[in-house]
């Protein structure tokens, strides 16, 4: 079994459910002309659902986030928008972007890091510390501790999320493992740099598939002959399973607790 904390499959094939492992599905809101349409939508055909990118909200159209009762929500993708500085912006989080969070939170949803860049990471974690309410993920990502990218995190981004209870979902995409194409090696080498550092229990998977070109593994069937593999070559069991699907489980059912 495999739970995977983001995938954008929606806007790709949404014929594709998988069946046999928990998946969260990723609307990625800034491939759509009109997001608001899409989410009302799909909202009731997929069980375990996240928004990437809210680009689209404003204070008059933003109680559609909580109609779709995503698990999780990102304010961007990549570039600046009207509520934060994303990857290759150097933009702050926004008045817009506080307000976006505080509703988020005030209604048990997730900000997931993804996506924002240093600055307005650090904006939204001292704005939520003021809230005094923190409900953090960063859904896909790699570490900066083995490759530096802008997209990855760094061990104090790392040690903010764990230290709010929050998860972290290791993403696939070879770019961010600084390869053309990498392997099952890179994510081997992701995955040892996280435990060496900090603790399992806070690590999970957060594919990109359907998102990204260039994976490192791509399908379930591979991700599951890899685990298998680690196992047999004297990997902890036990940690392996918190990672492939028991970490990320308990957070999925505790935020769908929250949101009964």
């Amino acid at each position: 079994m495999i739970v995977d904390l983001h995938n954008d499959v929606l806007i790709k094939k949404n014929s594709f459910f998988d069946k046999k492992n928990v998946v969260i599905c990723a609307v990625w809101a800034s491939e759509l002309i009109n997001p608001i349409v899409f989410l009302d939508k799909i909202k009731h055909k997929v069980k375990y659902k996240a928004i990437e990118d809210l680009w689209f909200i404003n204070r008059e159209n933003i109680n559609i986030i909580k109609e779709f009762n995503p698990i999780y929500a990102s304010l961007t993708w990549n570039n600046e928008n009207n509520l934060a500085g994303g990857t290759y912006s150097d933009a702050n989080l926004t008045k817009l972007g506080k307000d976006v969070i505080k509703y988020l939170v005030s209604n048990e949803i997730s900000l997931d890091t993804a996506h924002l860049n240093e600055k307005s990471f650090y904006d939204a974690i001292e704005y939520l510390a003021d809230l005094k309410k923190i409900s953090l993920i960063c859904s896909h990502t790699c570490f900066n501790g083995v490759f530096k990218h802008k997209r990855n995190l760094t061990d104090n981004q790392i040690r903010v999320i764990i230290n709010a209870n929050g998860i972290i979902g290791l993403t696939l995409v070879s770019d961010f493992m600084g390869k053309q194409n990498a392997n099952e090696y890179d994510v081997l080498r992701q995955i040892e740099y996280f435990l060496g550092k900090f603790s399992y229990k806070f690590l999970s998977l957060g594919t990109d598939f359907f998102g990204a070109d260039n994976l490192a593994i791509n399908s379930y069937k591979k991700l599951e002959k890899f685990k298998n593999h680690l196992i047999k070559m004297g990997l902890s069991e036990k940690i392996l399973n918190a990672i492939f699907y028991e970490n990320a489980l308990n957070y999925i059912n505790d935020k769908g607790e929250k949101n009964e």
